[in-house]
């Protein structure tokens, strides 16, 4: 307004190539577990990391002022991108040195406590799993919105910041969660009798969103959109081993790990089994 993990498996041919999980909360921008991959497209916006982001007169203002704070190590702050008016940076604080994800606003607000905000994180705690992310509020023409952002890593392992933001004052909509491509595949997937609602994207196989959802049985199911057709694998309601979906020679399979739930796992390779 929105991590990935791999199972040691003693087949070399099913060695995971990279894993990835996103789903996004019932409950927009009050996320409360991380979310393992990501939300990108019209309203979540993929802001990638790069070498050098130019930045505008506004951005270096904003860039001094935290760097004059004294919070943000010399050097550290560096701007990843920008959307919906919100910069987001990525800095080191300089007494505790955790890693953190910072967002800026500048201008057109009606609220002058708006304009900053930022989310910090332990290195361990990145590297276990856990998810560097940060919010911020600000009202414009009277309408109050919420932008809600995390650094995430896609499956080639290159970081990158997703951003939502969510109009607070017209309420809650779930299809706000994505950009155009991925409203045309939730029309395929509610025509193949999927609740729309329900629907969670739990990674991304390049461009390609790997769909999570519950059928009319009421069975988990494991779904890519091709076109105008579904393909899908379904698993009981107490299922016990990976649900899997295997497509040409690539299998996706839905895993159990100890600390994060349910993780999307991408295979490729000839002897592959779905």
């Amino acid at each position: 307004m929105d991590t990935e993990q791999s199972t040691a498996d003693p087949d070399p041919a099913r060695a995971p190539e990279a894993s990835a999980r996103r789903r996004f909360p019932q409950r927009l921008l009050v996320p409360v577990i991380a979310i393992v991959a990501v939300v990108l497209g019209l309203v979540a916006g993929r802001l990638v990391f790069g070498e050098h982001t130019p930045m505008t007169a506004a951005q270096q203002a904003a860039w001094t002022k935290l760097d004059a704070s004294g919070t943000y190590e010399p050097g550290s702050l560096r701007l990843v991108g920008s959307k919906y008016g919100v910069d987001a940076w990525k800095g080191t604080q300089s007494a505790s040195k955790l890693e953190c994800l910072i967002l800026t606003r500048e201008g057109g607000s009606d609220d002058p406590t708006d304009g900053h905000s930022a989310g910090c994180l332990n290195p361990d705690q990145s590297a276990n799993g856990e998810q560097l992310q940060a919010n911020l509020d600000y009202s414009e023409k009277r309408v109050q919105y919420s932008v809600w952002a995390a650094v995430v890593e896609d499956i080639n392992g290159e970081q990158a910041v997703v951003m939502q933001r969510q109009n607070m004052t017209e309420g809650f909509d779930w299809r706000a969660m994505y950009g155009e491509s991925e409203l045309a595949m939730v029309s395929v997937l509610e025509d193949a009798g999927f609740s729309g609602q329900m629907l969670n994207i739990l990674g991304y196989d390049g461009e390609t969103p790997v769909w999570s959802g519950v059928d009319g049985e009421q069975r988990e199911c494991l779904m890519v959109v091709q076109g105008a057709e579904v393909v899908q694998q379904c698993g009981g309601p107490a299922r016990i081993e990976p649900l899997e979906l295997t497509i040409g020679d690539t299998t996706y399979a839905i895993e159990q790990t100890p600390d994060r739930g349910d993780a999307l796992t991408i295979y490729r390779g000839a002897g592959v089994q779905g």
